[in-house]
């Protein structure tokens, strides 16, 4: 196992995970920048494969390596334009070009890493060892999306991880219940600005409460950015969301709200500046329920079950999306003037 910032990666077969390829790539490109060049020897290479702490990743086959001035098999220098396919990319990367890879065009040090997906589900559940990502000293975003996630070790959560860490999707994912999402997140990340927990079904638990966000909220003060569509949600979802004092942005769509008791929304989220409620079940009562959010700016409320018997403050709302409702006439359009947009359009 070769250790490269104090964390165990390994290099393996091209036919396993291109998440763990990609991993251990992108931490030499970051042990490059930080030391001026490759670890010595240039060649990592006739090591015996060892479990990865944590990422469930298992190989027991023979690694290889290529020594720098090599080129890949195709007789190419990186193949860095379609991202790291094989082993023998790796001397001649500029890992900044990779289509997974961010870096700071100044510093060309690693701010954002693509992962969504990157990792065989056939694999089985993922408990995560956020360690993994701690050589990355400048990490601003974090897509880990569709690996099979349900958890965390422990004291192994994204708590570890850079104090410039902005963004974190981890949508599509295996959490489940309150202590499989908490365990990610044990203490306090107060720079986290957006945070992506679309499709993963997270359930409610006794007494129908959704005790984890709940939590979530007290260590996520600063959290501007909040994105939880598609994970069937009734309307029980709304009190476990007032602690999110900050957001500005609140994307509920695709769930199974009806809006009873979102009022409670408009009293605590007064920053909301954009909020989408498309495909929801929401009928013309919602109106009523919106008139405390007067920072709003954008609203979504398309393939509801809106009739246009109420009014609509244009004048609030800047930007509306009423398409896919069950508008009988145009009759609404009278009462959302200054609209400078088409609230019928699909382009929201």
């Amino acid at each position: 196992m070769e250790k490269l910032g104090g964390v165990g990666l390994l290099l393996s077969r091209p036919s396993k995970t291109a998440l763990l390829r990609l991993l251990l790539a992108a931490a030499l490109c970051s042990q490059r920048k930080m030391t001026g060049g490759w670890p010595a020897e240039g060649r990592l290479a006739g090591r015996s494969a060892d479990r990865v702490s944590g990422s469930g990743f298992e190989t027991g086959e023979e690694t290889f390596g290529t020594a720098v001035g090599e080129r890949d098999e195709d007789g190419e220098p990186c193949g860095s334009n379609v991202g790291l396919q094989w082993w023998g990319s790796l001397a001649l990367c500029n890992c900044c070009e990779w289509r997974e890879i961010e870096c700071d065009p100044t510093t060309r040090r690693v701010i954002q890493l693509s992962l969504n997906g990157g990792r065989d589900y056939n694999l089985g559940d993922w408990v995560l060892n956020a360690s993994l990502f701690q050589p990355f000293k400048e990490l601003q975003s974090l897509e880990l999306g569709y690996n099979g996630l349900v958890g965390c070790m422990e004291n192994e959560g994204f708590e570890v991880l850079s104090s410039k860490l902005r963004e974190l999707n981890l949508g599509d994912n295996g959490f489940n219940n309150d202590k499989s999402i908490l365990s990610c997140f044990n203490g306090n990340l107060s720079t986290l600005k957006s945070l992506d927990l679309s499709y993963i079904w997270l359930t409610a638990g006794s007494g129908g409460s959704f005790y984890g966000l709940k939590v979530l909220s007290s260590r996520l003060k600063k959290l501007e950015n909040l994105h939880l569509r598609s994970n069937q949600y009734n309307d029980s979802i709304f009190p476990s969301l007032t602690g999110f004092s900050s957001l500005k942005s609140l994307d509920l769509s695709g769930n199974q709200l009806t809006g009873s008791g979102f009022e409670i929304i408009s009293s605590h989220l007064g920053k909301l500046e954009n909020l989408d409620l498309s495909y929801n079940i929401f009928n013309d009562n919602i109106f009523s329920h919106l008139r405390g959010l007067s920072p709003l700016k954008s609203l979504n409320l398309s393939g509801n079950m809106l009739l246009g018997s109420t009014t609509v403050n244009g004048k609030v709302v800047k930007s509306l999306d009423f398409s896919g409702n069950l508008f009988k006439d145009a009759g609404i359009l009278a009462v959302i003037a200054n609209i400078p947009e088409d609230p019928f359009s699909q382009g929201y």
